[in-house]
């Protein structure tokens, strides 16, 4: 796991409140992948919310415009390594 996601999943995890383990994280490819880590570990969630909220994270953390994110994008892809 790069150092790109690690900063990632850490960001996301102050964001939402929660804990992602290192095993998850490390299964972790797409943004679809990052959103269901989220969703899980949040009650009652909004995955309108959610999804808008991440999205504004992965654009700022890898200066992409949000119509590049999509749930099947891979980090990867969008230079998260």
């Amino acid at each position: 796991m790069g150092l790109d996601i690690v900063e990632l999943v850490m960001a996301v995890e102050e964001g939402f409140g929660i804990d992602i383990a290192d095993e998850e994280a490390e299964r972790i490819v797409t943004v679809g992948d990052l959103r269901d880590a989220i969703l899980r570990r949040l009650k009652n969630p909004d995955p309108f919310r959610v999804w808008d909220a991440l999205c504004e994270m992965i654009a700022e953390s890898a200066g992409v415009l949000r119509p590049q994110i999509k749930p099947e994008t891979s980090l990867g892809e969008l230079g998260i390594d």
